[in-house]
């Protein structure tokens, strides 16, 4: 359960907006992750924060940028000129980006629909480079993601299908059936990896939520039904 405490949080509010200009970059991020874990959709005042924010990014750490992203894609707020910065920022020391980051970073710009090709290349690149590091969250994440944009990337869904397999005894429910929507919705038939996925499923139905429950057999049906349909362009580059 959320603790939320209307009146603090009302002036907490109200005071950020007054003095948004004299935020820190990690002020900044912290307070904007701190809304989206509260599950608090202020507008005015994230719209507020992410504007003060755009002037900070080019000094911003890897976990400052990441988590100002992610906060606005968990609020819904899909800000074409703070994302633009927050590539611009991000291309310039992706190297020194950690797995979550990486993968937090691709998921932000998939939830609020932003495709960003450069951006998109340059975080497959480093993926592919850094693929044993992720976790099976991550990895799923990233699946999900470049299906949400309709980006059929095939090295890298390779990549994160050979690497998933081995190990998807500890993928959560939400991992299995996110990844098996990404391929199904990409019309890949990695038969291999939903094999893996179902026999992984049916020992755990007991802790699927009804969405997680739906999304692999809505997988299978899509595949047998869309397969050859080409949907989706096949996307060669890296």
């Amino acid at each position: 359960m959320l603790y939320e405490n209307g009146p603090l949080l009302n002036a907490i509010s109200a005071a950020a907006r007054n003095i948004r200009y004299e935020f820190i970059p990690q002020g900044l991020a912290n307070t904007l992750w701190a809304l989206a874990k509260l599950l608090l959709t202020d507008t005015p005042l994230l719209y507020a924060l992410a504007a003060a924010s755009i002037p900070l990014l080019s000094e911003c750490e890897e976990q400052n940028l990441t988590n100002i992203a992610w906060a606005c894609a968990a609020c819904c707020l899909s800000d074409l000129p703070l994302f633009n910065a927050i590539s611009s920022a991000s291309l310039a020391m992706l190297t020194q980006f950690h797995p979550q980051g990486l993968s937090n970073l691709v998921w932000s710009s998939a939830k609020c629909a932003i495709l960003d090709l450069p951006l998109l290349d340059a975080i497959s690149a480093a993926v592919l480079a850094r693929i044993r590091d992720f976790h099976t969250q991550g990895m799923s994440n990233i699946a999900w993601s470049l299906s949400k944009l309709s980006v059929e990337h095939r090295p890298l869904l390779s990549a994160l299908s050979a690497q998933a397999l081995p190990r998807i005894a500890e993928s959560s429910p939400q991992d299995l059936a996110n990844t098996a929507w990404a391929y199904a919705t990409l019309g890949l038939q990695n038969l291999p990896l939903l094999n893996a996925i179902a026999a992984a499923s049916i020992s755990r139905l007991e802790c699927f939520n009804p969405q997680n429950l739906s999304n692999p057999p809505w997988a299978f049906a899509n595949l047998a039904f869309t397969a050859s349909s080409g949907s989706c362009a096949p996307w060669n580059r890296g």
